[in-house]
């Protein structure tokens, strides 16, 4: 099912394309999620770009079937800046509750060339460098490059 969430929520991002000249608009999506031909969420998609940063927030519901019955929640904030014209994650946090309530978050240093994710399992350091992108911004350079004409793009994503 978390598969199917991000093929979706990178729907969202990549759906409106308007040509921009720097950074993708600002934008607000609702998502009905649908497995089977059956609805079984709901999601709100928003980002949103001030003073050369960007926002990201996924709010995801369970509404009908074993998602409503598990009170599926989501909810995601990914925050970054625009680094050579390229959208650089500097953190982001997640939380998913359905039955238990699982969270993880990553904060990234891009002067150490570290990033710390913390997961359920613990806490990891990783070693980051130019071009490492969070499922966020992976959206945003898809739209960005879509509206460049890029057809064609190799990411090392954080996830």
């Amino acid at each position: 099912m978390r598969h199917g969430f991000m093929v979706l929520a990178l729907c969202a991002v990549v759906f409106p394309l308007a040509g921009f000249a720097q950074y993708p608009p600002d934008f607000d999506a609702r998502l009905e999620l649908v497995r089977n031909g059956d609805l079984f969420a709901e999601n709100r998609f928003t980002q949103t770009s001030t003073d050369g940063r960007w926002t990201a927030v996924s709010d995801t519901q369970g509404v009908k079937g074993l998602a409503r019955f598990l009170r599926l929640e989501e909810h995601s904030t990914s925050r970054g800046d625009w680094s050579a014209g390229r959208a650089r994650p500097l953190g982001f946090e997640r939380r998913v509750k359905a039955v238990k309530t699982v969270e993880w978050s990553a904060e990234f240093d891009w002067d150490s060339g570290r990033v710390v994710s913390i997961h359920p399992d613990g806490e990891s350091v990783l070693e980051i460098g130019p071009g490492i992108v969070d499922e966020s911004a992976l959206g945003l350079e898809i739209r960005a490059g879509l509206a460049r004409g890029e057809s064609e793009w190799v990411f090392s994503l954080l996830d």
